[in-house]
């Protein structure tokens, strides 16, 4: 997995989970949102008023990763 250097994204995988559709965490916006959907990292709810997001398997994988590294 190539490293993510976005910092938005990576808050926002750390705000999210693989049950529920979540709101992204204050600072991270709808187009941060829709460039992790690009990458198959979270799935999108599909409604751009309430955008709301879940992690994917390869997102789960690039969070626990992350966290590792940490």
């Amino acid at each position: 997995m190539p490293p993510i250097k976005n910092a938005r994204l990576l808050i926002l995988l750390e705000g999210l989970n693989q049950t529920d559709y979540i709101s992204p965490p204050s600072g991270v916006g709808l187009k941060t949102g829709l460039r992790a959907v690009e990458l198959g990292l979270v799935q999108w709810n599909d409604d751009v008023k309430a955008a709301r997001f879940k992690l994917t398997k390869k997102g789960l994988g690039y969070r626990s990763r992350f966290a590792k590294a940490i």
